[in-house]
This record gives C-alpha cells, structure tokens and sequence, in this order.
C-alpha cells in the first residue's frame, strides 16, 4: 500500500512484511549458502566465511582476490535466480587490522562496515592488541531518537510517571540490542539525548513548567530517572 492505494504484485515479497525474513531464509539458503560453502568456498585460496540474515550478508576473506572473484561469481549467481545486490550497499573493503600495526597514526585507515545495524571498525588497544568494535550506526541511532521525540511531542501531558516507564522500556530494549563492548560511549550519548528531549517536551506543558525543569530539580526527581546504559553484549 502507498498512499492508501494497494498495488498487486506477483514480483519479490511485500516490503516489510513479517513472511519476508522467512522467505528469504528458504530462498537463499540455497541459492547463496550452500552455494558459498559447497562449491565457492572450496576454490578460496585462504580462509574465508560468509554471515548472513534474512536478505543481509558479510562475506570476510583473508585473500583481497578471492573476495573480488566472489563479488564477480556472487552477482552472476544470484541473476541467474533473478536477484540483484543493492548497489549503493555492496562494496569490497579492506577491513584490515594490520594497517593499525606501528606507532603513529596509520598511512590507510581500515574501512568500516554496516551490517543489522551495527557500525564495525577495528580499534588497537595501549598493548597493541587488535579489537573489533561495534557501535549503533548512525541510521540506527537517529530513527531510534526520532521515534522517541514523536512519542513524547504526541503524549506531552500525559502523567510523568507514564511517560517514565516508557522512556524505561525503550532504553532497555536499545541497551539490549546495541549494549555491546566498547560501545559505552555512544550508548551514553542516547541515554543523554534522550533525557534532553524528554525535558524538551516537559518545558512545554506550562509557563509553570518552564520554571520548575531545571536540570538540578529534575535529577532529584525520582520519576525523571532512568535506566543508565550498559553492557549486555560480551561480543568479542
């Protein structure tokens, strides 16, 4: 349906629809999964894995060859079926821990990637080990904050304690998806902003409001707390 007109369409699976992810888990185990490890896979050179969700996937290769030749035999074998790779999403990238190694800031930076959500970057510790860190991409993380300021802006008046247990429920859900190592920081940042808006919307219910929404009243309030971040996630 767009714009209260519904189309038919005998072509791909409804955009959004609950029967899509399952459809494309039958469809492309085989057309791509079994595949990749029956027949691709053992032509690689080194070492090599595919991740996959739904219609999503990452394909990681220790040999830059290899992955530009699965990109090639990739694309061909899913227009043999009639699929296409989005372009603007399908890139070969150079995620390389091995351009952080020396001291110093490196010539090439590794590239970083987007996959369900998750922003992935390589990171090198004070002892020089190599880390993976995933944080909420920036997509992710701004629809969450719009969706929370559309919230509040339609249930300004409503009671405080209401608009809490809310607020309490959609941080939970957020720390329990994007609370991964090393992503303190950017989970700290939405618990920030998500109380910022909340006053926002509390300074606009009275003149009497705005007086009494200072910062220093409302942290002693004990219906303006909410839940601090933190880790649920120990992904390494």
């Amino acid at each position: 349906m767009e714009n209260g007109l519904v189309t038919l369409s005998e072509d791909g699976v409804p955009q959004g629809g609950p029967v899509s992810p399952v459809l494309a888990n039958v469809y492309l185990h085989y057309v791509l999964d079994l595949w990749f490890e029956k027949r691709f896979k053992k032509s690689c050179r080194k070492w090599t894995e595919l991740t996959r969700y739904a219609d999503d996937f990452v394909a990681a290769f220790q040999d830059r060859e290899d992955a530009e030749r699965f990109r090639r035999e990739m694309e061909e074998r899913l227009a043999a079926f009639e699929l296409h790779v989005a372009p603007e999403k399908t890139a070969v990238l150079r995620f390389d821990g091995s351009l952080l190694h020396g001291a110093g800031r490196p010539k090439i930076k590794p590239a970083t990637f987007t996959f369900l959500g998750f922003k992935h970057f390589l990171t090198k510790t004070r002892r020089g080990t190599i880390n993976i860190g995933r944080t909420a991409s920036i997509k992710a993380r701004e629809r969450f904050l719009r969706r929370q300021a559309d919230w509040l802006r339609a249930n300004r008046h409503l009671d405080v304690h209401k608009q809490q247990a809310h607020l309490r429920l959609a941080l939970n859900g957020y720390y329990q998806y994007f609370g991964v190592r090393l992503a303190e920081q950017a989970l700290y940042s939405v618990y920030r902003r998500i109380r910022k808006l909340w006053r926002k919307q509390l300074r606009r219910r009275s003149e009497r409001a705005r007086r009494t929404c200072a910062w220093s009243d409302l942290y002693a309030k004990s219906w303006f707390q909410l839940p601090r971040p933190r880790i649920t996630q120990a992904w390494v």
